[in-house]
């Protein structure tokens, strides 16, 4: 098992030393037929480095397909090799037809489609080239498609695919609604601020469709520690973008459901605050 282990962590370096033995050689370094070692194997494979020609070989050979259907297969040793598997999505050496990527659409995969979501969603800060942006949105769209067919049992899937946002620059029609599907969702640890900040940066792309979007965000909103200001610096800025009302009626939830003294300051701040001048006025 030892060298099961030592011959999958430098899966890389023998691409370079000696390609074509490599690939002849997959069946014995993930001797599947030998569940023990096959583990082994994988576990090692979770240190060898990503490349896309260290994930071709793995290909080749079946390796994350076969892996993925052994349920010994736990923790980090799994979850590295689902990591394995977005990078290759989003490199485009998989897409959401591949089988290895759309097996993991099933109520009995659901926990390796939320960390698909999970790995990708973290690439969201990153300046990802066009086309990767592309594939990302993609399969935001695929995952809140196949998450809304049963909402309550796949929560915590809407709630990943809610970080997708980060992808968004400036919301279009075809975005819009999965975009709207994930926003009562964006909740939980960090989301409702990631959720929140990308919010703040599109609405100075397109303020209508960021107040859809916010609109249906604070149905299910729960009162909590604004980090940054980024809730109430987006009310602000709605309020600027001439939805005086809505913002006024955003705070005035806010302080009904226990908001503390500054969200009492703010709304008093937009009451006494005259609306901005209509086109006709101006």
């Amino acid at each position: 098992m030892e060298s099961s282990t030592l011959f999958a962590c430098y899966l890389a370096q023998l691409l370079y030393v000696d390609l074509q033995w490599l690939n002849s050689s997959m069946g014995r370094i993930f001797p599947f037929e030998h569940p023990a070692n096959v583990l082994a194997a994988l576990a090692g494979l979770s240190f060898a480095n990503s490349t896309p020609r260290v994930y071709a070989a793995l290909k080749q050979a079946d390796v994350p397909m076969r892996a993925f259907l052994l349920d010994e297969l736990v923790g980090s040793a799994r979850e590295r090799l689902i990591e394995r598997v977005a990078l290759a999505y989003i490199w485009g050496d998989e897409t959401l037809m591949s089988p290895v990527v759309e097996a993991m659409f099933s109520g009995a995969r659901i926990d390796d489609l939320t960390e698909l979501a999970s790995t990708v969603a973290r690439w969201s800060d990153e300046k990802l080239k066009e086309e990767q942006t592309v594939r990302a949105k993609d399969l935001a769209k695929a995952l809140v498609e196949f998450g809304v067919q049963e909402p309550s049992e796949r929560r915590k899937l809407l709630s990943t695919a809610s970080r997708f946002i980060g992808f968004v620059a400036k919301p279009t029609d075809e975005e819009m609604p999965w975009l709207l599907s994930v926003a009562p969702y964006a909740q939980g640890p960090h989301g409702s601020d990631h959720f929140l900040e990308a919010l703040n940066r599109t609405v100075t792309e397109d303020a209508q469709k960021t107040l859809e979007i916010f609109d249906v965000f604070m149905s299910n909103y729960v009162l909590g520690y604004d980090y940054r200001d980024s809730l109430q610096g987006l009310i602000r800025k709605l309020d600027s973008a001439g939805f005086h009302a809505q913002a006024i009626a955003a705070v005035n939830r806010l302080v009904k459901s226990g908001g503390g003294p500054k969200w009492v300051e703010l709304y008093k701040e937009l009451v006494g605050k005259a609306p901005p001048p209509t086109a006709i006025e101006e």
